[in-house]
Order: structure tokens, then C-alpha cells, then sequence
């Protein structure tokens, strides 16, 4: 019934499962794509963090490299016909010069993390390269940083930012100069959800991709996004503090490629950072039947 997995079945949705496995596992994860036979494989599991990086070199590597590699391998072993890998926009050698990195700019990496993500992509075309074969399409994608309600990961600025208004602490920011490329959660699914289709269309079997904001929302500080947030909650407070682990100060994306097959930014910057501080609102307020009616909405508006 379950194919031997252990799995959680969605109440409204019984044909919608998820089997949670660590991708370093080979064995068990090219069963479990064995098993199911799926029409697509996107593959976004990662050690995401650039500080952990740091922290635990060893096992961002494992995880990001080899990880990736084992979806590969068991893609190319299955005969997937389609595969999307989701690397990062940190894939890129930084060289701080303020310029807009397109999909050929040299990559490279000075941190763990960023590094990790350029071999994952270097993987991904060895891959594609040395084991061609009329199965599979395989793209790679790069996407900026990511906005959006639900997210609560460690060292991220807008989980961060929410915490502590919510737990009334005072914020604490490590590079307010910095520029990062600030997108809706719901427009890189957009994108994700494009390069299926593409593949389709296309004769060609390999391609890569970055997904990121418009010019002019491409700019933005850390500082930037903080004050924009602090027009309408006088309760964020904050303070600088020396970061502890080197990271790029300026990370800008050209996005030209990806709009060229039809793909565009649906929410600005301003329009972004209203609805995820009205998630994080009724997400730390126990509104639960609001906020998933919220979510839904969201949805429903950009992804439909």
C-alpha cells in the first residue's frame, strides 16, 4: 500500500505523500525514486545556511556535493525524464565589484557554503555531460533570496526580524550595508514550476538558470528592507553587531535569461514584504484558521 515506505497522508489529499530520507543515503534514496517512478524530480534538499557552513564544513559538503550527486546518479540510473536541481545565487565568484551576475559568470565561492553550491553545479553538468543520454532534462537554478511567510530558518533576516518584534527583542543585524536580490517565495515557485514546461518544448537536453528580482528592487540593503518593515511597526528595534563569519556584501542577479521563456516577477518588493508581515502576524497571533486562509489566497492568486 505504501511501497514500504513510512509516510504522511495529506486528510484532504490521499494521493499526496512525503517520505522524509537523508539524500547522503544512496541506497535508500534511489529506492525510493526507483519505487515511485516519478514524471519529475526537483531537488532543493540542501544545507542552506552560509554560517553552517562554517560551523560544520564536512557536513555542508557531504550534504550539498554528494547529496547532489545522489540524486543525479539515481535520476540517470531511473531514466527520469525531467530533473530541475536547485542550487543558489551564492554559486558565483564574488568579487564585489557590484555587477549583475548572469548565467555564465565565473563560478567559485570564498565560504563553505557558497562553494558547495558551485561544485553542485559543476556536478550537475559533469553529469549531464558524461552520461548523456535521450531520457533526461536536466536544468539547474539559481534563485536569490527568498521571501515569503513560513520560513523559519536560523540566520535569516526576515524570520529574524519577525521573532523579535513578536518576542519583543531587540534585533540584532550583521551587515546592514549589504544587498542581496529579495524576491516573493511565490514567484520563484513560478519558476521552478516554468522549467518543466520549457524542458518540454526545447530539443536541447541541458540548461541553467537565475530567478531574481527586477532592477530596480535589485538593490536593496539589509538596512533597506529593516526601514521599509519599520514604517509600519515602531516595535522593531535593532542593533549591529559584528558578524562572526565573512559573507558577500554585494550579491546582484540578472534575471534576463529566464524572462525571456516568459517568466516575471508578479510581486515588487513592497508588495512582498506586506504580505509576509501579515503571515508572521497572524502566524505569531494563534490565528491559525486565518492565516491558512491567507496562505491559500496567496496561492491561489500567484500560482494559478
Amino acid at each position: 500500500k505504501n511501497n514500504g515506505f513510512k509516510y504522511i497522508v495529506d486528510k484532504n489529499d490521499p494521493n499526496l505523500i512525503e517520505i522524509q530520507q537523508n539524500i547522503n543515503d544512496f541506497k535508500k534514496i534511489n529506492s525510493i525514486i526507483k519505487k515511485l517512478n516519478p514524471d519529475f524530480v526537483f531537488h532543493l534538499a540542501a544545507q542552506p545556511i552560509v554560517n553552517e557552513g562554517y560551523k560544520k564544513p564536512l557536513e555542508t559538503i557531504k550534504t550539498n556535493i554528494l547529496g547532489t550527486s545522489n540524486i543525479l546518479e539515481s535520476v540517470r540510473q531511473n531514466k527520469i525524464k525531467n530533473c530541475i536541481i536547485i542550487t543558489s545565487d551564492k554559486c558565483y565568484l564574488n568579487k564585489e565589484n557590484k555587477k549583475f551576475f548572469n548565467e555564465n559568470s565565473q563560478l567559485g565561492g570564498d565560504d563553505i557554503y557558497s562553494a558547495s553550491k558551485a561544485c553542485a553545479e559543476i556536478m550537475t553538468r559533469s553529469f549531464f555531460l558524461s552520461f548523456k543520454n535521450k531520457y533526461t532534462s536536466l536544468d539547474t537554478v539559481r534563485a536569490g533570496n527568498i521571501i515569503g511567510g513560513g520560513d523559519f530558518g536560523e540566520k535569516r533576516l526576515l524570520p529574524d526580524i519577525f521573532k523579535s518584534i513578536y518576542n519583543k527583542k531587540t534585533l540584532q543585524i550583521r551587515s546592514p550595508q549589504s544587498i542581496r536580490p529579495w524576491q516573493n517565495v511565490l514567484d520563484v515557485i513560478n519558476a521552478y514550476l516554468l522549467l518543466p514546461i520549457y524542458q518540454k518544448k526545447r530539443s536541447y537536453k541541458f540548461d541553467f538558470w537565475n530567478v531574481g528580482p527586477n532592477r530596480k528592487d535589485s538593490t536593496l540593503r539589509v538596512i533597506d528592507i529593516i526601514n521599509k518593515l519599520k514604517k509600519n511597526n515602531k516595535k522593531l528595534k535593532f542593533f549591529k553587531r559584528k558578524g562572526k563569519f565573512k559573507e558577500s556584501h554585494f550579491l546582484l542577479l540578472n534575471n534576463n535569461k529566464i524572462k525571456s521563456i516568459g517568466w516575471k516577477n508578479k510581486n515588487s518588493i513592497d508588495n512582498t514584504l506586506e504580505q509576509t508581515a501579515r503571515w508572521y502576524e497572524l502566524y505569531y497571533k494563534l490565528k491559525f484558521d486565518e492565516l491558512k486562509k491567507f496562505t491559500k489566497d496567496l496561492i491561489e492568486k500567484n500560482l494559478c
